[in-house]
This record gives C-alpha cells, sequence and structure tokens, in this order.
C-alpha cells in the first residue's frame, strides 16, 4: 500500500499549484465552518432574551482564549443596550450570512482547484496507459485480452478518479472541521464530549470491519468487466461465423456467465457499501439522543447555559457529515486502489527491450543481412519454433521464404522486422546485430505488408502516409499507382480524401491490401517485406503488383512470403521452411532439379 501511495504522489506531482490551492481554500472552509459555531450562539443569547441577564458584567473584557465568551457577552450587551435587540439580531444574523457566504465561495473555489487536478490525472493515467501498449512485446498481446484492456483505460481510470483522488478531499477538510468543532467541544462541555469520541471510534471499527475485503472484491470485479467486454468484443468481430453456424446459444451462455458473476460480485460490493452510510447515520442518531438527554439535564441544573448547549449540538452536527465522509471515503479508497492495482500492474508489467535499447544510427543497408545460428521458441513452450536458422541475403536480393503453414515464415519474418527477440543466434544488418539500432532508424530502412492489412478509421491519405505530417502528394499518387490502387480510387468522389471505415470495413479485401502496398511503397524503404501481401488480390492485380515490384529497381532488398509460387519463380533465391528448419535453399530451376519439397509444393499447385 506504502508504494501505491508513493507512485500516487508522482501522478500528483505536477498538479502541485492546484493542490496546494485546494489545501488552502479546504482550510479556510474548515475554518468558516469552526467560526460558525460560536457564532451562532450570541444569535440564540439575544433569541432566548439572556444579554439581559448579562448585566453583572463589570467593564470592558480583555480578549484572550479564556476569556472568549466573556469578551462577546460584554459587547454583545453593551450593543444590545445602544441600538435595541431588533437591531443586534440583525447584525448577528448578516454576520452569520456573511461567514457562510465565505464558507461556500470557498468550497467552490476547492472544488475548482480539485476539478482540474482530477481531471489532469485521468488524462496522464490514459495516455501513460496508451503509451504502455505501444511498447509491450508481441507476446503479451497474444495473453492479454482486448477486452480486459479497455476496461482498463476506461473503467478502471474512472473508479480511481471518483474513488481514491475523491479522498483527496475529505483527508484535507474533514479532520480540520472535526478537530476544530472537537476543540469547541471540549471548551464548552469535556464530558459530553468524551461520548462523542466514543462513537467516533466505535464507527471506525465496525466501518473498518465491513470493508476489509472491499479491495479484492472491486479488483475481481473489474476483471470479470473485462471478460464481458473481451466477448463483446469477439462476439460482434465474428458475428458472421456466429450466424454461419446458428452459434449464438455459445455465445450468450459464454456471455452471460461472466455478466452473472459480475452481478453477485456487485451485490456483495454493494451491500457492504451501503451499509455503511445507515449504520454511521443510525449510530449519529443515537449518540444525539444521548447528548440531547445529557446536555438537557445539565441545562436544567444551570451547569451550562441553553444557548451553548444548542451550539454543542450544532458543533457535533459539524462533525456527523465529516465522520460519514471518512467511513465513505475508506469504502471508496478500497474500491479505488483495487483499480489502481490493474492499473499498476499494466503500466508496470514487461515493456519490449528492442524500442529503448539500441544506441547506433542505421542509415542504409549496404551489404547483406546475415542470419546465423537462430533459435526461437514462444515463453512457456519447450519446442522451438525455429532452429539453427543461416540465412545470408545480399543487399538487392528478392529472397523468397515457402513452406507449409506452421513451418516458421511469419516468425522469421518477425524476427528480421525485430517484433520479437531471437531466444540465440544473431539477425546482422552489415555485420552490426539489429538490435544495436534505434528504433526510429531501423524503421526508416525496413517496411512490410502483412498478410492481414491494417488500416485506421481515417482517409486513404492518411493510411497511407501515417506519421508523415509533411506528405509528399507526388509521391503518394505514384505509390497508388505503382499499387494500383489507382482504379478504384478515381471512382470514390472525395477520392484520396474517403474515410475507410474502422478497419478499412468501407473496402473489399483487395482494396485493403493495396492501400497496404501502397503505404510501404510510399515511404520507400531499401527493406521490403510481403507476408503474403497478394493474397487477397485478384490474378490481373496480382500480375500489376509484381510488375511493380520487379520494376523497383536492385537496390531494394525484397523478402516475400507466398503461397502462390508463380509469384516468387524469378526470385534471386528460395528459401524452404518446413518445421522451423531450413530444409532447401536456390533458385527456381536449381531447386526443381533437385526433386525435394519444393517441387512437390509447385506440382502439387499446377496439378
Amino acid at each position: 500500500m506504502k508504494s501505491d501511495w508513493r507512485e500516487i504522489l508522482t501522478w500528483l506531482k505536477p498538479y502541485s499549484w492546484q493542490l496546494t490551492g485546494n489545501i488552502f481554500s479546504n482550510i479556510l472552509v474548515a475554518i468558516f465552518t469552526v467560526v460558525s459555531i460560536p457564532v451562532l450562539k450570541p444569535f440564540f443569547d439575544v433569541l432566548f432574551d439572556q444579554i439581559s441577564d448579562k448585566s453583572d458584567i463589570e467593564g470592558p473584557v480583555a480578549f484572550s482564549f479564556n476569556n472568549i465568551e466573556p469578551f462577546i457577552n460584554y459587547y454583545l450587551f453593551e450593543f444590545v443596550n445602544n441600538n435595541g435587540k431588533e437591531k443586534a439580531l440583525l447584525i448577528v444574523c448578516l454576520f452569520i450570512v456573511a461567514n457562510f457566504l465565505l464558507k461556500n465561495i470557498f468550497r467552490y473555489i476547492s472544488l475548482v482547484f480539485m476539478a482540474v487536478l482530477r481531471n489532469g490525472i485521468v488524462r496522464d493515467l490514459r495516455n501513460k496507459l496508451f503509451d504502455t501498449l505501444l511498447i509491450k512485446p508481441f507476446s503479451f498481446y497474444k495473453e492479454e485480452r482486448k477486452g480486459n484492456l479497455l476496461t482498463i483505460m476506461s473503467s478502471d481510470v474512472m473508479e480511481f478518479e471518483s474513488s481514491v483522488l475523491s479522498v483527496l478531499e475529505t483527508i484535507i477538510r474533514s479532520p480540520l472541521i472535526i478537530i476544530g468543532s472537537l476543540g469547541y467541544m471540549l471548551y464548552v462541555s469535556p464530558e459530553l464530549t468524551l461520548y462523542v469520541l466514543l462513537l467516533m471510534l466505535f464507527t471506525i471499527v465496525v466501518i473498518g470491519g465491513l470493508s476489509r475485503r472491499l479491495k479484492k472484491n472491486s479488483k475481481e470485479a473489474q476483471d470479470l468487466v473485462g471478460s464481458t467486454l473481451s466477448i463483446t468484443e469477439e462476439a460482434v468481430y465474428g458475428i458472421k461465423t456466429i450466424r454461419a453456424f446458428y452459434a449464438q446459444d455459445y455465445v450468450k451462455k459464454l456471455f452471460s456467465k461472466f455478466n452473472n458473476s459480475f452481478r453477485r460480485l456487485r451485490n456483495k460490493i454493494l451491500f457492504r457499501k451501503d451499509l455503511a452510510s445507515p449504520m454511521s447515520e443510525f449510530l449519529g442518531v443515537t449518540v444525539v439522543t444521548v447528548l440531547l438527554w445529557l446536555g438537557s439535564n445539565q441545562v436544567f441544573s444551570e451547569e451550562m447555559d441553553a444557548s451553548t448547549f444548542l451550539t454543542f449540538i450544532f458543533a457535533f452536527y459539524n462533525i456527523i457529515d465529516p465522520a460519514k465522509s471518512f467511513s465513505s471515503a475508506y469504502y471508496n479508497l478500497q474500491k479505488g486502489m483495487g483499480a489502481y492495482s490493474r492499473i499498476q500492474s499494466l503500466i508496470n508489467s514487461d515493456k519490449e527491450v528492442q524500442l529503448i535499447s539500441g544506441t547506433k544510427k542505421m542509415e542504409f543497408l549496404g551489404e547483406s543481412i546475415v542470419i546465423e545460428r537462430l533459435n526461437f521458441k514462444y515463453p512457456g513452450e519447450e519446442s522451438n519454433v525455429l532452429s539453427n536458422i543461416n540465412i545470408e541475403i545480399k543487399k538487392g536480393d528478392r529472397v523468397a521464404l515457402v513452406g507449409a503453414s506452421g513451418s516458421g515464415k511469419t516468425t522469421l519474418v518477425d524476427l528480421i522486422c525485430r517484433f520479437l527477440q531471437p531466444t540465440s543466434g544473431t539477425i546482422r544488418f552489415d555485420n552490426i546485430d539489429i538490435k544495436e539500432f534505434t528504433e526510429d532508424s531501423f524503421r526508416k530502412n525496413i517496411s512490410i505488408v502483412s498478410q492481414e492489412p491494417v488500416l485506421f478509421h481515417d482517409s486513404i491519405r492518411n493510411n497511407i502516409c501515417l506519421n508523415d505530417v509533411d506528405h509528399d502528394e507526388e509521391r503518394i499518387l505514384s505509390a497508388c499507382h505503382k499499387a494500383n490502387v489507382s482504379p478504384f480510387l478515381n471512382s470514390f468522389e472525395s477520392g484520396l480524401d474517403t474515410i475507410v471505415g474502422e478497419g478499412g470495413g468501407k473496402l473489399s479485401g483487395g482494396q485493403r491490401q493495396r492501400i497496404v502496398l501502397a503505404r510501404a511503397l510510399y515511404y520507400n524503404a531499401p527493406i521490403l517485406v510481403l507476408d503474403e501481401a497478394t493474397s487477397a488480390l485478384d490474378s490481373e492485380s496480382e500480375n500489376s503488383i509484381q510488375e511493380a515490384i520487379e520494376n523497383l529497381g536492385s537496390d531494394k532488398t525484397i523478402i516475400i512470403i507466398a503461397h502462390r509460387l508463380q509469384t516468387i519463380r524469378n526470385a534471386d533465391k528460395i528459401i524452404v521452411l518446413d518445421d522451423g528448419v531450413v530444409i532447401e535453399e536456390g533458385q527456381h530451376s536449381e531447386l526443381i532439379d533437385s526433386n525435394g519439397v519444393y517441387r512437390r509444393f509447385v506440382e502439387l499447385q499446377s496439378f
């Protein structure tokens, strides 16, 4: 818990000015709240006609802590004698109104400061979470459910804001009001104050026992929300498959399972949380009743003035609300810390080391890519996905990776592109291990077109340029022409400004793939990786793109993964993978003559 609070304080640091303003305003709120207690006594004195009983006061009374009441009584008596009770009552009422006006002005100012602080921290948290998601290892996304990440980004952050940050308001203002009110009560009657202290102690013990499991339950509830969101996201994404196989009942049962579990857990949380307020109210009413009985006896025996007793009750009333807010704050704190533990675990989990480890600048590929004794296996798995891979790709070569599904082609490409880290072995560009290059310089030298085209809910132009703010319109049109985007682009009324929809949903599969290819051609990187880049294209489009690739020039190093072997016949080198091992290597004609696995692939496709 201490480490959690240390981290929370780091989020508060940029808002120290707002926090200071909130603290200062809350101090003034507490002062005016406490001052309003003794201010009421003159009002009651005038109202109950107790001022006329003060005629025995001799001379002006010096102001001191021990003489507060005589000091007020003397000057109030003088004012009543000189101006009458009606005017004295008016002055006291105006003073009370002014006091409460100032109290609420500063209360509003404190809330303004707190609103800026809370919303700023929510923004910073979400920025940090989003930045963290962009630098996670790829293995993280395979293991983590999307719905859980969305829950952390949305409801967990809001739970933290509404629970933990709201406690800041309570822990600053409420103690000051309680201390000030208790101070006045002790000044008036230590005996009656003792009952108040006993009640507060009892309330803390009872409320603490009720909320012991709240943090754990809150974290479990947020986990269940993540599961329900994941199922929802998967159902929306796979709605066609669900309907095609009439699997509605299956996904309904799956969703209902988590949704019912969430309902039961939320009931437990709310039962505990909602019990705090009525219980503390009941305890408060009980002690007020006791105080009324004890205090009334003191008034009847003339141990205490009626006006003093009423202000004592008012002081106790001022304590009830802050005390209740403390009990609510404790509940909210437990709930909020459950949400924060999920936020913290995401922020502090492993980052992709290769994004920040490199220090050398990569200018261009000068000679070759050398893969030596490369092995790779996914975390938690025993067998290697790739074993003892040794390949040399010279600058300007067209290299094709061939093999059955699951043979390790895409994994090898991901390693070359630095999306994964080798378990052992090295990948060197011009005799420099790729992990030594800075991320930005490495990315400028390599472009990839994956099998699944990724488009954003934006215009075609922005999907091609991405982070290139000062884009070159001529280069865009040239890339569109080479990737065969121009034919369907001209049919759109808005042209390059056409919005493609979420995931490119407004376009066909072939159109999406061609835009992604245009993106790679626009960046004109010296190394181009095509992972089944033409799989979603018709034969005519595929041929035109193959022609464009052939015309890229000898300075481009191209790595191609393809199942359609006619697209790689002219490759300088064809590498055949089987179960993570290189079993054949050579040109098309050489591999045909060797009568091996590659030849069987060609014969099967020809057939």
